[in-house]
């Protein structure tokens, strides 16, 4: 197995950063130097073959960066292919999860707010850490919305994303 310093530094040796972007600094076969790397995967991410391994673009940008590799590195914005060290930071899997988008199936158009048969009222819920969290039965959507997003901010932090 390789250590991490030396896949560093082969990452730092292959590839350059620019913009968010990683370039080949070598001609290698019908790789063109400056050239782009990479290609997207079926999940949104940008995939990049190095000595006959794949990696994942943002995970070689931020170990270039910062010379570790957390488990799970998360895309601030939510856009997978955008790759600038800016937009990528260290997180738990669970740190990840409360970054993800609104579920295409909502029928309310709100992350975490659904109609209760039940209640007869609109309900939000928040789930952190396994758990989840009441944020109450309003009359309207839009109470709903507002308390679930300021239940998220609480629980979730700076991985708070609402829609």
């Amino acid at each position: 197995m390789q250590d991490l310093n030396e896949l560093r530094q082969m990452l730092l040796d292959a590839f350059e950063y620019r913009d968010g972007h990683l370039y080949w600094k070598k001609k290698k076969y019908v790789r063109k130097p400056k050239s782009p790397v990479g290609r997207l995967n079926k999940g949104g991410y940008r995939n990049v073959t190095l000595n006959y391994k794949c990696y994942y673009a943002h995970r070689i940008t931020f170990l270039m960066h910062h010379g570790y590799l957390p488990k799970v590195v998360d895309h601030i914005d939510g856009n997978k292919d955008n790759n600038k060290i800016e937009n990528l930071r260290a997180a738990t899997q669970s740190e990840n999860l409360h970054n993800s988008k609104r579920n295409k199936r909502s029928t309310t158009g709100h992350k975490g707010v659904k109609w209760s048969k039940q209640k007869q009222k609109f309900i939000g819920i928040v789930r952190s850490n396994y758990k989840e969290y009441y944020a109450g039965a309003y009359n309207t959507i839009e109470e709903a919305a507002k308390a679930t997003t300021e239940l998220r901010n609480k629980l979730h932090g700076a991985f708070a994303k609402h829609n």
